[in-house]
């Protein structure tokens, strides 16, 4: 897979951030370029990657006037939703 984004993984978090024309377009950008890395790095299926990034991603602006923002799951999350 190759990552068009910004991608930071930690011992806490694994985040994303995407800039786009709108703030709309950058959370599509990058609730699916989440998705992607959560199914090809971390194993999990299709439809447990969607449910990760509904229920455990955090979503927010990172700049306002460039139209970029920053997706990030906690780790733990992912060790937990893994290792099952």
């Amino acid at each position: 897979m190759k990552i068009n984004r910004q991608l930071v993984v930690s011992y806490e978090i694994v985040a994303m951030t995407a800039t786009a024309d709108t703030m709309e377009k950058a959370s599509e950008l990058i609730i699916t370029d989440m998705r992607q890395v959560l199914e090809t790095y971390y194993g999990l299926s299709h439809i447990y990657a969607g449910i990760t990034v509904w229920l455990y991603a955090n979503l927010r602006v990172c700049q306002l006037i460039n139209h970029t923002m920053r997706m990030e799951v906690r780790d733990d999350v992912l060790g937990k939703l893994c290792s099952e």
